[in-house]
């Protein structure tokens, strides 16, 4: 042994010198002999053994020595791998093409006499397995060789994950595998560049099976034919290795034909159709474990006599409520955005779905797909899948997968076998029909799950990335987190056996991408059979599932999945999936299932790929909370009719805006013809005493509304302005004022001949502390700090802020109805008026408190020069009362103060207020830009207006008005903050009022309550067909109660630029909904439906199905309890 060449993870290569001094290349084999992995190997070579070729690698020898095994075969050059590592060092992207091709040519040689003289495929080409000796090559390590009739033994354990086959994962391998691997050894080498750029083997097992390879380093040439060598179905690859290297070398040379296969054409063209995912495995297991199965295991007996009525002791009758109507939600069109939309369809019911959602998409006319939408069709059964085709014109554009995951046989499932039997009983792996289809039993479907959970959260995770990344490079468009919508029928085997388990394994995918779970909706379908004999199956399928999903909404936990390696989720006090239960019937035909299919698919693909499906998320989102107690779940219907012409609605709309905006204004300044009505209408409260009597009291009574709710009257505003004297002296005043004259005296308790000097001193100290008198309030300068001028910074902060308020009541006036424009301008001069008054008041007041103060001054005076004469026993007690009086003089000068704060309140307030007249003035101005951006949009209207075809015109006048102004005064805080302080202000109200107005012409047709027909306004659907519409799309699930929104989705050109409405109907209010599919949907969800009841409705309340349905539960690892 002279050399170690090279070593990897099932054994090492050595140079040897043998007899006669020829070198050989010697590989030991880890493990011993009888070890799997060194068994695997002998076995290969076994098959090998006798296999001749120029370029395969000639076997020397095979050797077991002590326990393991030796292999000695012909010493090359160096492998493929190193020839591209020294042209890479060279500065080339790879080995080069002329070169490169002689290589491969030869190998191509090699391997197809593998597979056609023996059937043998390598299954492990890669290119450290090229070998090159002299100027060829040979393919060598037979360790993987398998014959392509053995279905015995799985070589996934040995398999390179980077250049497998999607077939191999499957242990399935075909005559054109090793071709697979052929063409990413040509790109690698050629170009540097993996097809399929994976960086663990998870990545690139689901890259293998179903992404499109990355052909973008290969010359343009060269990428068709490495494109269909990677064919996902080995029956559209090239027939064999020499014809895909052929056609390598006529790209190589222009005037060369491109050889053709009969195993290509059509089919090719067609594989880009769908992307399909097909996890088949044939894998087989020792038949000894199939003892382990459970002998005792009950057997269902589906299909028997009918089941016995039901007991009243058992079940009750259903009870029968009324839904309660919950009106139109609120919806900003204007900011609406496309949101990013994954479409899950399991089972049959599912799976018709998704495609029914892309055959509507198509029929609107579009051709493109939307990239940030995609749909997964998953089934078991490959037949389902097959029927279901989108045709022409451009099926590469079909955003759908398609996921096969179909059952195996019982001797498959031998590896993961325990993995499943966890949470499956062992029965049903012995009992897996010959159809390999799941015959309607929910526990095969789930197996079948559980076989596929990796290849299934991989597709979906990949999904998710993708409509997320792409919804990134549109963001203008397209917005918010990934939905998904999960739909399926709870009736069969496959929907109703994964659907549940599905739900909350891609919760714990939205937990990890830190979504909420609520961004998950799952259609549950129940549609029985018409067969007698499944519909009893049927029916206990959809009871499992229902009892179920009953059990973890209670405990608002689900219990986790160890089998599919789903942890448990927790969502008590959060939001959880939003479950919505669709009761389609029992007995349906095939042509009640297309009725409904076609009805849901038109409500789906409004849901999924329309920007209108952001109202819809509005609707959901207080169903996806439970307080534990009583679990419900949604429930909705639909109905579709075709929408009549609406050409006259824009210019109607528009004449009713002007209108408005005329009645806004309340003035007279309107052109001939028909504004002259108008102006009759603005000036009829003005032509009568009585009515400008009644207008003068109203003014009146708003007026003292506004003085009793701000407390401007008289006394609540000198109690504010005594709070401020408190607050400034910090101390109760009587406290205060006696402990400030003891100080003053104290310091005037000298001998002094002139008593009366001193009292005037004290006088002059008071005066100064506290401020200046009223009649001194105008002539006089201030003295220096005092209490008054303390607290004047605060009357005029008050007073602005006071004003503030008040200018923000007057311009709310401009929303009310009784005001406009010109009766707000009254209001403000009736406003102005009253602080006028309030000012004169306390002014006089002030006047007639400053007499008090004088004749109190003069009577301290006199007591004062009294009491100089008197007695010094005398002096203690004349001093104490004096505090009394100097006390009552200081009060009487602070009541002054807060009379004189009252005036300098309302003059700041009045001064403030006069600012209101330039902010009416902007409102006038814009108003009149509204008026004529309505003006020329009516024109010359003529015959044609809506006054002339519509008496009801004035009431149409008087809702738009009424809506118009709660809009405002809703979304933008009044007209006043919409026109003068909002951008482009005047620009959105014009919008947002046509839209109103558009709104009201059409409720005007489709109003229920009306006995006549105004068909003529705008083409609408008739009311009777309306009637049937509503009738028709009332949830059968609605008996057991809930709250229900009404809404009908009418096309619109442009939803951003229009609104939800209101539409009376006889079930209530509904939303007037803008939407850009070309029908109009009518539709109701319930929400609140109790599930219990639910789930006893859909098996007609016969208790006795539950024996049926505990039989049926996909998971025995839970304790599921009856309902």
């Amino acid at each position: 042994m002279r050399q170690r060449i090279g070593a990897g993870g099932y054994g090492e290569v050595w140079i040897a010198d043998a007899p006669g001094g020829l070198q050989k290349a010697v590989k030991f084999v880890y493990g011993f002999h009888d070890e799997a992995r060194a068994a695997r190997e002998l076995k290969a070579l076994h098959r090998i053994r006798s296999v001749r070729h120029p370029f395969l690698l000639s076997l020397e020898r095979v050797e077991v020595i002590d326990g393991q095994l030796v292999i000695v075969t012909e010493l090359a050059d160096k492998s493929l791998k190193d020839r591209f590592e020294e042209c890479r060092s060279e500065g080339l992207p790879g080995v080069p093409r002329a070169e490169l091709l002689r290589y491969l040519c030869d190998s191509a040689e090699g391997l197809d006499y593998m597979s056609e003289s023996h059937s043998l495929q390598h299954l492990d080409v890669k290119p450290e397995n090229l070998l090159i000796v002299g100027d060829h090559s040979k393919v060598a390590d037979f360790g993987l060789v398998k014959h392509l009739q053995d279905v015995t033994a799985s070589m996934m354990a040995g398999l390179t994950p980077v250049y497998a086959a999607p077939e191999v994962f499957h242990d399935q391998p075909s005559m054109q595998s090793d071709q697979y691997s052929l063409a990413i050894v040509f790109q690698e080498m050629l170009t540097g560049a993996l097809p399929f750029p994976g960086k663990t083997p998870a990545q690139l097992t689901a890259q293998h099976l179903s992404s499109k390879p990355r052909l973008n380093s290969l010359p343009e040439a060269d990428r068709a034919i490495i494109d269909r060598a990677l064919a996902k179905d080995p029956r559209h690859r090239f027939h064999n290795c020499r014809e895909m290297l052929q056609a390598l070398v006529a790209a190589s040379d222009p005037t060369s034909v491109l050889p053709s296969s009969g195993a290509a054409g059509k089919q090719d063209i067609a594989n880009t159709d769908t992307k399909t995912i097909c996890a088949a495995d044939t894998r087989t297991i020792d038949p000894v474990e199939a003892q382990a199965s459970n002998d005792n295991a009950r057997t269902l007996e589906i299909g028997g006599s009918d089941p016995s009525p039901v007991s009243p002791l058992l079940w009750g009758d259903l009870p029968e409520r009324q839904v309660e109507n919950k009106g139109p939600r609120t919806w900003s069109t204007a900011d609406c955005k496309h949101r990013p939309t994954l479409v899950i369809g399991v089972g049959g019911v599912g799976v018709r779905l998704a495609y029914a959602i892309e055959q509507k998409y198509r029929d609107s006319g579009k051709e493109q797909g939307q990239a940030w939408y995609r749909a997964i069709a998953v089934d078991t059964d490959a037949r389902t899948m097959n029927s279901m085709e989108i045709p022409p014109p451009l099926p590469e554009a079909t955003d759908i997968t398609r996921l096969l995951i179909p059952l195996r046989r019982p001797q498959s499932y031998r590896s993961e076998s325990a993995r499943i039997t966890q949470s499956v009983s062992r029965r049903w792996l012995y009992n897996i029909p010959n159809s390999l289809a799941t015959e309607g039993l929910r526990p095969l479907g789930r197996i079948a799950y559980l076989d596929h959970i990796d290849t299934i959260l991989q597709s979906i995770g990949d999904a998710l990335d993708n409509v997320a990344e792409q919804s990134q490079l549109t963001p203008n468009a397209v917005g918010g987190d990934p939905r998904i919508i999960l739909m399926a029928s709870i009736n069969g085997g496959a929907g109703g056996g994964i659907v549940l388990d599905m739900a909350f394994a891609i919760s714990h995918l939205l937990q990890q991408r830190g979504q909420h779970l609520s961004d998950l909706e799952v259609l549950l379908i129940h549609a029985g059979p018409r067969k007698a004999g499944e519909q009893d199956l049927a029916r206990a399928n959809s009871l499992a599932c229902m009892t179920e999903l009953h059990q973890i909404l209670q405990s608002q936990k689900y219990p986790g999945d160890p089998s599919a390696r789903i942890p448990a989720i927790d969502f008590r006090g959060s939001r959880r999936p939003v479950f919505q239960l669709l009761h389609w019937g029992d007995e349906l035909s095939d042509g009640d299932y297309d009725r409904q299919i076609d009805e849901l698919s038109d409500y789906l693909l409004m849901r999924a790929r329309s920007r209108s499906g952001g109202y819809l998320d509005n609707l959901h989102a207080d169903n996806a909370y439970d307080d534990g107690e009583a679990p419900t779940v949604s429930t909705f219907s639909t109905y579709t009719v075709p929408l009549s012409s609406r050409s006259a609605t824009e210019r109607y709309s528009c004449e009713v805006a002007s209108a408005v905006v005329q009645r806004w204004l309340g003035t007279d300044e309107s052109p001939a013809g028909d504004r002259r009505r108008m102006a009759m209408l603005n000036k009829q409260d003005e032509e009568s005493d009585e009515r400008q009597d009644r207008f003068e009291r109203i003014l009146q009574q708003h007026v003292e509304e506004l003085v009793v709710r701000d407390n401007l009257a008289l006394d609540p505003l000198l109690q504010t302005m005594f709070v401020m004297v408190h607050n400034e002296l910090g101390a109760d005043p009587d406290e205060y004022f006696r402990t400030l004259l003891a100080q003053e005296f104290k310091q005037l308790d000298q001998p002094c001949d002139d008593p009366v000097q001193k009292s005037l001193s004290v006088f002059e100290f008071l005066d100064q502390v506290i401020g200046q008198s009223a009649a001194e309030m105008e002539s006089s300068e201030k003295r220096g700090v005092s209490l008054r001028s303390e607290i004047a910074p605060q009357l005029r902060a008050l007073g602005e802020a006071t004003a503030q308020k008040v200018i923000a009541w007057l311009l709310a006036h401009l929303d009310q109805e009784e005001f406009r424009l010109q009766r707000t301008r009254e209001l403000q001069t009736a406003v102005d008026g009253y602080f006028r008054l309030l000012e004169d008041k306390a002014r006089a007041m002030a006047e007639r408190l400053q007499g008090e103060v004088y004749r109190h001054r003069q009577k301290l005076l006199e007591t004062n020069f009294d009491g100089a004469d008197g007695r010094s026993r005398d002096r203690a007690k004349k001093a104490a009362s004096d505090y009394d009086a100097w006390i009552k003089y200081a009060h009487l000068r602070t009541h002054g103060v807060a009379l004189l704060g009252v005036c300098q309140f309302a003059q700041v307030v009045r001064a403030k207020i006069l600012d209101s007249n330039l902010a009416l003035k902007n409102v006038e101005g814009e108003l009149r830009r509204l008026a004529n951006f309505f003006d020329l949009e009516v024109g010359n209207l003529a015959d044609t207006s809506i006054r002339a075809v519509e008496p009801r015109f004035h009431e149409f006048l008087l809702v738009a008005d009424r809506e118009a102004r709660t809009r405002i005064s809703d979304e933008h805080h009044g007209l006043q903050n919409l026109l003068v302080c909002t951008r482009d202000g005047t620009m959105k109200a014009a919008k947002m009022l046509e839209n109103i107005c558009r709104t009201v012409v059409i409720r005007a047709q489709t109003d229920l309550s009306q006995t006549t027909s105004a068909a003529s306004l705008t083409g609408a659907p008739p009311r009777d067909e309306i009637a049937k519409a509503l009738t028709d799309c009332r949830p059968r699930l609605a008996t057991l109660g809930g709250s229900c929104s009404v809404s009908v989705f009418f096309p619109c050109s442009n939803i951003a630029e229009s609104e939800v409405g209101a539409l009376p109907t006889s079930e209530g209010a509904a939303g007037l909904v803008p939407c850009d599919v070309p029908e109009v949907v009518y539709c109701q969800h319930v929400d609140g439906t109790p599930l219990r009841e639910a789930a006893r409705m859909l098996v007609d309340n016969r208790p006795e199905y539950r024996d049926i349905a505990s039989r049926l539960h996909g998971r025995i690892d839970v304790n599921w309890r009856e309902l």
